[in-house]
């Protein structure tokens, strides 16, 4: 992909050579047999400002890729009479070496179409199934450009999508192939340019599964191509697509993600041998989430219920707990390892109250009195206290999770909405009206604050950036009122980002019939979403939908629109989902953030 003033994904100065390093490999149609012969591979694959896999990849085609035998390697099972090659990837990235040398160490050279890839040549280990892999890492700087569109929902996909880049029509129009990651990953499309402008972009029919049914939820890899002289295809660039899956869900408004994971053991009894042999899958990994129901004044959680305290409005998971369970038919044995969250604190606006659940009883063991109106919640690192926000007595709440009571308590907050802890787990900061202030954990005063111009409506803490991100109303909610997501560096209270700058008016519609404090009063809805990315992505709510951003090179990844405002935010630990909340609609969107392993 060439940069232009339109373009936010770019490519790294070095395209690495690697063989299948990050998600998996694209095997060639034929796997080598023992006389010889492997596949050679060509992708490129998004990656964050921290080099971590964003996708599993995406084919590059048409690379002319050429390579010289070195040596075998030990153990004698070499194979293959082939000791060079000279190969071009087809649509899919993948070329095969008939009787390729395998088992052996291969000196091999690609011509990127791109001069921006850099490196050219490299060492591979060529075996019959994995060969030779090239891959190019592309940096996801920003979202847009290289796509009009990169999040949508059901019902409501446009006809078209536009992407820029060097395209050209000499020998026919544009391509824009689609690949899907997760369990099942390869292509699932194609479909040519409807328009395109040579050197600029190129406008396609919306993309669809091959059967002409819409996408299914999931990210998708999205591969630019234009139709060489030959017929064949030339890479141009790579974007990505995420489809949001849709639950109805009556009042969903507070949310927090976490993991399940999953050991199965099987063990079979050997009679003649009176030896029991085992082995172990796993572990799975499965996302899970808690969500508040602010009319019901429930706590959804696995398919159950829990009665909470009046308008639920945030939810924080916390602990682990270990089941175990077995299957026995005749000499096997099978047996599943399970560890899920073992508990949650939920914040009860309309009763001035915290629950505290226990998880693995599905029951509400503890109703605790804090602050009028309490509006969000934040645990210390060791999830032994919890710290409450109160917008109504502007106080913050000290928890102990394991007595179920008020400690201390914090005063002098006006306007508390929104609570996060210090990366030093010395301080709290609280998100007030016109204000942040700084908490010190072992005095419970306020000991300084930073003067902003609104309502902090929401706050979370990257630790590894030091930094806090916060969205901040002023006005709410006219025409004159004002939105806008921001971060704040802690080492010198500077801002080095800021997003999503709109009109706060579209939240005056929705204020859960007159409950709320204020119609712009978003509880979690600024979430660090991702500790694999190095704390680096934030996502925060936006008065018509969401916006995710990076807080190490401070640039927006994606935005997405919904029908009603977001009031919720979370993420799993693994970054696979994003949760957000719509109350006022009655759902909750999962919104796929890489590809699934």
């Amino acid at each position: 992909m060439r940069n232009n003033k339109a373009a936010y994904i770019v490519l790294l100065a070095l395209c690495l050579a690697v063989a299948c390093g990050f998600d998996g490999c694209i095997v060639a149609p034929e796997p080598g047999t023992p006389a010889g012969g492997f596949p050679v591979t060509t992708r490129s694959v998004l990656v964050d400002s921290s080099g971590d896999p964003v996708t599993s990849g995406q084919p590059v085609p048409g690379m002319a890729v050429t390579g010289i035998w070195l040596s075998d390697g030990s153990g004698g099972s070499a194979a293959g009479s082939a000791r060079y090659f000279s190969v071009t990837t087809d649509s899919d990235g993948n070329a095969f070496v008939n009787q390729g040398r395998i088992n052996a160490y291969w000196s091999s050279s690609i011509g990127w179409n791109n001069p921006e890839c850099g490196a050219n040549s490299g060492t591979f280990w060529a075996d019959p199934i994995v060969g030779i892999g090239w891959l190019c890492p592309i940096t996801v700087v920003e979202a847009s450009a290289n796509s009009s569109s990169h999040f949508v929902l059901p019902g409501a996909v446009p006809s078209t999508i536009t992407s820029y880049g060097d395209f050209s029509t000499t020998y026919g129009e544009p391509q824009l192939r689609v690949y899907v990651g997760g369990a099942t990953p390869g292509f699932v499309s194609s479909v040519s340019a409807s328009s395109a402008g040579s050197g600029s972009s190129a406008t396609f029919p919306f993309p669809a599964q091959s059967n002409g049914s819409p996408l299914a939820e999931g990210f998708y890899s999205l591969v630019n191509t234009n139709v060489a002289s030959g017929g064949g295809l030339v890479f141009v660039d790579s974007s990505y697509l995420a489809v949001g899956g849709i639950t109805a869900l009556s009042g969903p408004f507070g949310v927090d993600a976490a993991d399940e994971t999953r050991v199965v053991q099987t063990c079979d009894y050997i009679e003649v041998d009176h030896e029991t042999i085992c082995s172990s899958s796993g572990p799975i990994i499965t996302p899970t989430a808690v969500l508040t129901q602010y009319y019901s004044n429930q706590v959804s959680y696995g398919g159950h219920t829990i009665a909470v305290g009046a308008e639920p409005v945030a939810v924080k998971f916390y602990g682990q707990y270990t089941s175990t369970s077995s299957q026995v038919s005749g000499n096997i044995t099978i047996t599943t390892t399970t560890t899920s969250p073992a508990s949650a604190v939920v914040v009860n606006s309309g009763s001035a109250s915290v629950s505290i659940l226990d998880l693995e009883t599905l029951a509400n063991v503890a109703n605790v009195a804090v602050g009028a109106q309490p509006m969000s919640v934040t645990l210390n690192s060791a999830a032994t206290y919890a710290y409450v926000a109160s917008y109504g007595s502007g106080t913050m709440a000290e928890v102990d999770l394991s007595t179920e009571k008020v400690t201390r308590t914090a005063t002098g907050l006006a306007g508390a909405l929104s609570v996060a802890m210090d990366p030093s787990d010395s301080y709290v900061w609280v998100g007030g009206t016109n204000y942040l202030y700084k908490v010190s954990v072992s005095t419970f005063a306020v000991v300084s604050s930073v003067a902003v111009a609104g309502s902090v409506t929401s706050l979370a803490v990257s630790n590894t950036q030091n930094e806090l991100a916060y969205t901040l109303v002023q006005n709410c909610c006219t025409a004159s009122s004002t939105y806008a997501a921001n971060e704040l560096l802690l080492s010198n209270l500077s801002t080095p980002g800021s997003y999503a700058h709109a009109a706060a008016s579209p939240y005056a519609a929705y204020t859960m019939n007159g409950t709320l404090p204020s119609a712009a009063a978003l509880p979690q809805a600024t979430s660090v979403v991702s500790t694999r990315f190095s704390n680096g992505m934030a996502a925060s709510a936006t008065p018509t939908g969401f916006v995710i951003y990076d807080v190490i090179s401070h640039a927006q990844i994606m935005t997405g629109t919904t029908a009603t405002p977001v009031r919720g935010i979370a993420s799993d630990p693994d970054c696979m989902f994003a949760y957000f909340t719509l109350p006022d609609s009655n759902e909750y969107i999962a919104v796929p953030l890489e590809s699934t392993p």
